[in-house]
């Protein structure tokens, strides 16, 4: 009778070990997914940042060499300011590179 119940505790214990390894893989292939999906994301905003940067400082030594009236300078500087906040090609670039990979 010992050996019986002693059978089932270890039957039932190879069974809870066996659901939880399987969820532990589940967890891991998710974290994997996210971990991914997060990396590709940071190269789309690296590759973004460098473009809005290399658009601002031209925008800022145009300013510099044409030394336009106050008010158009003012209103460059706005556009400037406006194009550095809008990422119009960030949807473009983020489904060129899905489709790549």
């Amino acid at each position: 009778m010992a050996n019986a119940e002693a059978a089932e505790s270890l039957l039932q214990l190879v069974l809870r070990s066996r659901k939880a390894l399987d969820r532990a893989k589940t967890l891991c292939l998710r974290a994997e997914t996210l971990s991914s999906g997060s990396a590709q994301h940071a190269v789309d905003l690296l590759a973004l940042d460098a473009k809005v940067t290399w658009v601002s400082d031209g925008i800022v030594e145009q300013l510099k060499v044409r030394t336009p009236s106050s008010s158009h300078s003012a209103y460059l500087m706005n556009v400037a300011s406006f194009c550095s906040r809008q990422v119009p090609d960030y949807p473009t670039c983020k489904a060129s590179r899905r489709s790549k990979g």
